[in-house]
């Protein structure tokens, strides 16, 4: 919480955090949750948080709490990661990321901006009615990782933004 504190005093504008894709810290909301009460007027930023191994009702629920916590001050950064790392690291399939993307934000973004959402997709099905804290407006933006061009199409198409990233995925 330092590093919070410190950046706010020596006049930085934002702190973004990453999630290590495997288990084990840090885990980027987490600690973004942690700077929140800390600091009092930075942007707290997640670069990336992985989509796969967590729900998109789960993620929203966990973004809102950073909300609350930090005053309104969350940009939410998502992303698919790399293959390797889904399918092994996870065991989960990496055939349809662009599908998984567009169904991902379809659920996340109504949820953050406490709508409700039914949904029967292929890699969702999903009925949540958010309880929205009051105070948490506006609904944090949410950024889409891109390595790819067609990823980057879908990102301006579903999204707020992107974070461009280094290398493209397989």
């Amino acid at each position: 919480m330092a590093y919070g504190r410190l950046g706010s005093s020596d006049g930085f504008d934002c702190v973004w955090a990453t999630s290590v894709p495997l288990v084990g810290p840090p885990d980027a909301l987490v600690l973004l949750g942690a700077l929140g009460p800390v600091t009092s007027r930075i942007e707290l930023g997640s670069y990336v948080v992985p989509t796969f191994p967590r729900h998109p009702a789960v993620l929203a629920q966990q973004a809102l709490t950073v909300q609350q916590s930090s005053s309104n001050r969350l940009a939410l950064g998502i992303g698919l990661r790399h293959k390797p790392v889904i399918e092994t690291g996870f065991g989960l399939s990496f055939s349809h990321p662009i599908r998984h993307l567009r169904e991902y934000v379809t659920v996340l973004t109504p949820l953050l901006a406490g709508r409700a959402v039914q949904m029967s997709g292929q890699h969702y099905r999903v009925q949540q009615e958010p309880s929205v804290p009051p105070g948490v407006k506006p609904p944090p933006p949410v950024l889409v990782a891109t390595l790819a061009p067609q990823m980057l199409r879908r990102a301006g198409e579903l999204a707020d933004g992107t974070a461009l990233g280094a290398q493209p995925w397989t």
